[in-house]
């Protein structure tokens, strides 16, 4: 099994952890992000060519998941916006961003700072509102042989007393476009990539992933709809595929 290894002493200069690999066994890996509009991509293979592909996933090959909604029904950071009593301050922003108001980065950092989550919030708010999984993705996740260190994702810094007061900017998560340059890094370990995410951050990482699979079982994207060679709204879609 592939998996992303986190050696906190020595992260890697480019800004996302260092990618190691152990075995030779397919790898699924999970990519968090906070979206934004990207440049349009979605590779160049067509719907039958990605097909295919999925079909004959080998032992070099890996797929990636988008984590909010996709493996799990919600946007995380808008569900805790609103547990924290800020929900409109935080979609103000993120609109603002949608539309190229602000850059990707400047809107992370005001959301967080109006959230301002600190680490009992988020403890409270997973245990009164626990994710909620998307159906059938554990079966994908079994045929795979998903491990949990393969997740790449925003890192919150707490003060001495646990309060927020950062995030972790080297990583590619938290910097525009930083799915690509995920999708780049993986990519020197696996024949073949691909990304299975509802946003236009997960569409804009084909290439350098091989090929994108658009996801609308909880959210359709219709700008993601539009330029996906492959378009599902649930994940038994997949399944039937493979068998």
């Amino acid at each position: 099994m592939y998996y992303n290894q986190l050696d906190n002493a020595n992260k890697a200069r480019n800004g996302i952890r260092k990618y190691k690999p152990v075995s030779s066994d397919q790898s699924l890996v999970i990519v968090g992000y906070f979206q934004t509009m990207p440049q349009v991509r979605g590779g160049t293979l067509s719907r039958k060519q990605i097909q295919n592909l999925w079909i004959s996933l080998s032992n070099r090959d890996a797929v990636c998941f988008d984590v909010d909604s996709t493996i799990i029904r919600d946007e995380d950071i808008d569900r805790i916006a609103d547990f924290a009593g800020v929900g409109d301050r935080v979609s103000a922003v993120t609109k603002r961003a949608m539309s190229g108001e602000i850059s990707f980065s400047v809107a992370l950092h005001e959301r967080l700072n109006v959230i301002k989550p600190s680490r009992s919030l988020i403890s409270d708010y997973m245990q009164k509102h626990p994710p909620r999984y998307s159906q059938s993705i554990k079966p994908i996740a079994d045929y795979l042989g998903v491990s949990q260190d393969n997740v790449f994702c925003n890192e919150i810094i707490f003060d001495s007393e646990e309060n927020y007061q950062t995030f972790d900017e080297s990583l590619y998560t938290s910097q525009p476009h930083g799915k690509r340059r995920i999708m780049d890094e993986i990519s020197r370990y696996h024949n073949n990539i691909i990304m299975i995410g509802d946003g236009a951050t997960d569409l804009e990482t084909a290439p350098p992933a091989t090929g994108f699979i658009g996801y609308g079982g909880n959210v359709v994207r219709e700008f993601v709809k539009e330029n996906a060679s492959w378009y599902v709204y649930h994940f038994d879609e997949l399944l039937k595929v493979l068998n």
